[in-house]
Order: C-alpha cells, then sequence, then structure tokens
C-alpha cells in the first residue's frame, strides 16, 4: 500500500492567521475572503462518501473542527476540492494580510507492503498521515525562513593538434596553401598515422591482416574526443524554524485495490490555535480562550463513530460544554496479532500516538532541506560523433523535534473505538483523549495534595494511633484458604458518589 498526503494550515504570526493545506511547492497569491474563518462556528454540516467494500461514511462535523472523509478519488484532489469548493478558500493568501490566512495543499503516499506484511497495514497509514503534516509543516517553515544557494558551472575543451603537429602535415600532403577542407584531411590523416604509428602500426603496411589492423586502429583514432562539454547546475532549499499549534482541520485518504493509496491532511494554524496553545503551555496565568459551548468531547466523539475517526489522524481544537476551548486529540493501532492480549496493546499503543499528536501541536523545531542536482556532457569526436550524458539527483531531509514536556491534566480517553478498515484483516483501535488547561489545573492541585500526603515516603504509618481494645494483630488473624479451582466471575465494590 501506499500513503498519500496532503496537508492545509492556518497560521498565526502575531497578527498574521494562516490556513496552509501544505504541498510540496508554497504558493502563495491574493484570494477572496473565505465564508468562515477557521474555527468558527459551531454549527454542523452532514455529507456522504462512499467507501471501500461499500461501506458509507457519514460525516456530521461541527465547522470549527474539520473532520476525516474517505474518498474514492485521488485524496489531494479530494482536499483540493474541499478548500476551494465547499470552503471557498484558495491556495494561497485568503484575506486581508493580517486578519486573514494562507492555504497550501500537501500529500503522502502510503507505502505499498508485501502480501504477506498486513499486519503493517495500520502503521504505513499512520505513516502517511504523519508525513503528509510534516510536508505541511515544511511549506509553512520554508514560509517563514527559506534559505537558498545556488551553483551553477559550465566548462568547454575543444582538442585540437600542436600548430607543429599542423605545419608538419600541411608539409607532408603538399607545397602549396592547402584550404580549408584539404587543412582538415592533413590534419586528420596525420591524427590517424601518429595514432597508428604509438599503437605499433605502419601505415604504409599493404597486407590484408595489416590493413585490417590499420583499418581498426584509424577507427579508434577516429573516436578521440575533438570537444567536450561539462554543465552542472545544484540548487539547496533549507528552512529551520520553531512551529506550534497546527491542527488537522481535515483529513482525507483514498485506497486503491492494488493496495496503493494517499492521505490527504488539512492542517489549520489561526489565532485561536495560537491562543489555545499559549494557554495550554502555561503562559496565560490559567485562563482558557472561551467560546461558545458545544456538547462534551465524547458525546461528540460517539456521534461520529468509527466510521469516520478511522480516518482522522492528528488533533483539532473543540469548545467544550463549558464553552472553554480544548485540544481533541486522535490515536490508533492495530494489534500485531489477534491474541486477547495484543488488541490490548493496540489499545494503549494508540493512546501513546494520541500524546505524541498534542504533544507536537504544543510546539517543536522544524528543519527541512532540499537539494537539487542534475548534470551532463556532451562528447564530440573527431569522425563527427557526438555523446550526451546527463544525471540527476534529489534529496529531502525533514525533522520536527520536542524535547520533554510536562503535560498533566490529558484525562483517560473519554471515547474509545474499534472498526476494521474495509482493506484490512484486522480491526483497528482507537482511541480520543482531550486536553484542557482546567483539566491541567485540577491535576496540579490533585498533584499538590497527593504529595502532600507523602505516603510513597513510607514510615510508621498508623502504629502510634490509638488501637481499639480487643483488636489483634495482623499476624493473629487467620489465614486464607487454597483455592478450590474453577472458573469465577464477579464485581468489585462500588465507590462512594463523587
Amino acid at each position: 500500500m501506499q500513503f498519500h498526503r496532503q496537508p492545509l494550515f492556518v497560521m498565526s504570526l502575531s497578527t498574521l492567521s494562516l490556513v496552509i493545506t501544505a504541498t510540496l511547492v508554497a504558493q502563495s497569491h491574493a484570494i477572496a475572503m473565505p465564508l468562515q474563518a477557521p474555527g468558527g462556528a459551531d454549527k454542523a454540516q452532514v455529507s456522504t462518501a462512499p467507501a471501500a467494500g461499500g461501506v458509507t461514511v457519514q460525516i456530521d462535523i461541527p465547522k470549527d473542527a474539520g473532520g476525516a472523509e474517505y474518498v474514492t478519488v485521488d485524496a489531494e484532489k479530494a482536499a483540493r476540492n474541499y478548500v476551494q469548493g465547499t470552503k471557498n478558500w484558495k491556495v494561497g493568501r485568503n484575506g486581508d494580510p493580517k486578519t486573514g490566512f494562507i492555504v497550501q495543499v500537501a500529500s503522502a503516499p502510503i507505502v505499498k507492503g508485501s502480501n504477506t506484511d498486513a499486519s503493517s497495514f495500520d502503521q504505513r497509514r499512520r505513516q502517511a498521515a504523519k508525513e503528509a503534516m510534516l510536508q505541511a509543516k515544511k511549506a509553512l517553515v520554508q514560509y517563514l525562513a527559506a534559505e537558498v544557494s545556488t551553483e551553477m558551472k559550465l566548462k568547454y575543451v575543444e582538442g585540437t593538434p600542436p600548430l607543429s603537429d599542423i605545419a608538419a602535415a600541411q608539409a607532408k600532403q603538399s607545397p602549396a596553401e592547402p584550404g580549408a577542407i584539404a587543412k582538415l584531411s592533413a590534419i586528420m590523416n596525420f591524427e590517424i598515422d601518429e595514432q597508428l604509428k604509438k599503437r605499433g602500426i605502419d601505415p604504409s603496411l599493404k597486407t590484408p591482416e595489416q590493413q585490417a589492423k590499420a583499418a581498426e586502429a584509424a577507427k579508434q583514432a577516429a573516436k578521440e574526443v575533438m570537444g567536450q562539454t561539462d554543465f552542472s547546475d545544484a540548487i539547496n532549499l533549507a528552512a529551520e524554524h520553531e512551529l506550534s499549534g497546527l491542527q488537522a482541520f481535515r483529513t482525507f485518504e483514498n485506497m486503491g485495490s492494488n493496495g496503493e493509496g494517499k492521505i490527504a491532511v488539512v492542517a489549520v494554524y489561526s489565532r485561536k490555535s495560537s491562543d489555545l496553545q499559549r494557554a495550554l503551555l502555561g503562559q496565560t496565568g490559567g485562563v482558557a480562550p472561551k467560546g461558545t459551548p458545544s456538547d462534551p468531547v465524547s458525546k461528540w466523539a460517539e456521534s461520529q463513530g468509527p466510521d469516520v475517526l478511522l480516518y482522522t489522524h492528528g488533533v483539532q481544537m473543540r469548545t467544550d460544554e463549558h464553552g472553554e476551548l480544548v485540544l481533541v486529540a486522535f490515536g490508533q493501532s492495530s494489534p500485531l496479532l489477534s491474541s486477547a492480549r495484543s488488541a490490548d496493546a493496540a489499545k494503549k499503543k494508540a493512546n501513546v500516538q494520541a500524546y505524541g499528536e498534542m504533544r507536537r501541536f504544543l510546539g517543536e523545531l522544524v528543519a527541512s532541506a532540499e537539494i537539487d542536482r542534475e548534470a551532463s556532457s556532451l562528447k564530440e569526436y573527431a569522425d563527427q560523433t557526438s555523446e550526451f550524458k546527463s544525471e540527476s539527483s534529489y534529496s529531502e531531509m525533514v525533522s520536527a523535534r520536542a524535547k520533554k514536556l510536562e503535560m498533566p491534566g490529558v484525562l483517560p480517553a473519554p471515547y474509545t473505538w474499534a472498526k476494521q478498515h474495509p482493506q484490512s484483516d484486522r480491526e483497528t483501535q482507537g482511541c480520543v483523549l482531550m486536553l484542557s488547561v482546567s483539566e491541567m489545573v485540577n491535576a496540579n492541585e490533585l498533584r499538590k495534595l497527593f504529595k502532600a500526603a507523602g505516603g510513597a515516603a513510607g514510615g510508621a504509618g498508623g502504629s502510634n494511633l490509638s488501637r481499639p481494645a480487643g483488636e489483634s494483630n495482623a499476624k493473629d488473624k487467620p489465614q486464607p484458604k487454597q483455592p478450590s479451582g474453577g472458573s469465577s466471575s464477579g464485581q468489585g465494590a462500588e465507590g462512594v458518589e463523587p
């Protein structure tokens, strides 16, 4: 299978908001204002799209959150149609430079695996989604801090015999001043004779064997390079900058019957995402951005269902039931084996993936480097033939690094799901996590309580407290009976209502 990706960004640099649907080559031109700004209203829109295996994906997506879609057409084309048609945005700048945003388009291939490598299908899809987002980040960092260097060379060398050899050839041919053609012929004959002599062949020999050797030597001599042109061109494009606050506004995926496909991501960076990122980094004093109250994240995720969440990657912004702007992360993983233990491990890996997506949202140092080189060589021979050779090479490196960061307040998955991809032989396990400023504050307060209790330090415990009359030591209590075997089931005690 092969992944293809296409991201979209919206970004905000001080007063600038950007939307970028990343593509390998960034584009920027003035365009009309969008119908709505990224991260806007809470009203939902419903659409359907046929998926592989006859499954229909129904999408019920709040306008400020984007969503996901499995498409039967090329994912990159679908993303562009979404940007330009559904959203009425354009690739490049939308609106005023201070208040508008920028749109780009990018995609990544789903790498094709072998027929015996079904267990990696899930990983190849995840890789395509991450690579698509990485290409989006590359386009953005190039917009911010591109550095370009070029080097071009041209060299031409033309070989002719020394002037003394030309004079000798002329004297040997005729005492009269030869014309241009005769002069060239004399030079050629002189060169051939010289080459034959160097090879130990006398040009005056007349036997068939001698003539054959002389003809072969003359053929080789005629292939002597008389002129050579070398050309080379090298372009280096590099960029490095801090990025944060990118959300996967919408994702698209398509898979063909041959196992090849593509994933496109519409990534958004706006003033609202910048405000949330700063608040989650503790730069606003515990004050979270506000919006219109919406459904709890768990209820919203349940309304999307596995059919949509299977094709959803990265992070998105939403408002919760209190109107607080929160960060929602999506993770998924498929079990490597058919055992229950492997299925449980897949759930845990999905959880870790979601944590990673949240960390990336909070800030990364993104660096990219591209080198495009091409060279050619043209050789022109004495027999009027020529030979052209060309070579080219391209290399690309993109990295996004994020150091350790404390992230308290991530609650256990508000919503989990399981769904078998139409082209997979195993069920994908997925989860939706939420990170909010209010939960960070609550976690910090709870951490203080636990730390003050100090139970982990050990010590005398309650031994200094008065023991009720008649209570015996633990060692005097009856020992438990040995298990009798057999199967069992039951439920633990219910705790006090919180």
